[in-house]
């Protein structure tokens, strides 16, 4: 019961629900012939949280208290075709992890190497990246230099989950898991890659090919580990 918004009929020898409780507690049984006990009370959700908080319970009538979670922090969808998208204002030292979904659309018809460079770096000798190739029955890898996150093949599509960090010495890494073409002829592929030098912490990315072949319509999705 809430309130005295309903006032059930007493039964048997009972008392009638007459008694004053509190608004907006909760009552239970107290016995026969007994009023009712107040065990707690309903919290409005009025309370100033942090925007984008998730939030878990706190016992009966405690306020749920916010913990951290994945966040999105860059939602594209790309209206043009370009040859690379920048995204800025990172703090891996404070998000500790990103991961990004990626869904690309290759426009040209020829097959292209997509790339993602770390805070302005755009020398592929200060990278290098280790790919696991499975085709079929056909297992290959291969050691590259320049940060590789994977390849779009010609006129086609690559879709691919990454996950980013800086490692416990300060080296920025990067594992992806790809999907290639469709149907029948689905490739999977694994890449990593490591900087050659550390960095102090990670504030942009730029994710490139050699000409606009990243086509309107792609869809980019980052989310950072912490929400504060």
């Amino acid at each position: 019961m809430i309130g005295n918004e309903h006032i059930p009929s007493a039964g048997g020898g009972g008392l009638p629900f007459t008694n004053g409780w509190t608004i907006d507690k909760l009552v239970k049984g107290a016995g026969v012939g007994l009023s009712p006990t107040e065990i707690g009370n309903f919290l409005p959700f009025c309370y100033g949280w942090t925007g984008g908080k998730l939030l878990k319970g706190n016992g009966v009538g405690a306020a749920p208290v916010e913990v951290s979670g994945w966040q999105v922090i860059t939602e594209l969808t790309l209206g043009s075709d370009v040859s690379y998208v920048d995204l800025n204002s990172l703090d891996i030292n404070t998000d500790r992890v990103y991961v990004m979904f990626l869904n690309l659309r290759n426009v040209l018809a020829i097959d292209y190497t997509v790339v993602m460079y770390a805070n302005g770096d755009y020398t592929d000798a200060n990278y290098y990246s280790q790919v696991i190739d499975a085709n079929g029955a056909v297992l290959t890898a291969a050691r590259l230099t320049g940060p590789v996150i994977g390849g779009m093949p010609a006129s086609n599509i690559l879709v691919m989950m990454c996950y980013i960090m800086r490692d416990y010495n300060g080296y920025y890494r990067f594992y992806t898991f790809t999907s290639r073409l469709n149907g029948s002829a689905v490739v999977i592929q694994n890449w990593a890659c490591c900087k050659t030098g550390t960095i102090a912490n990670l504030t942009s990315l730029r994710l490139a090919c050699g000409a606009a072949a990243l086509g309107t319509g792609s869809t980019i999705l980052m989310c950072k580990a912490r929400t504060g």
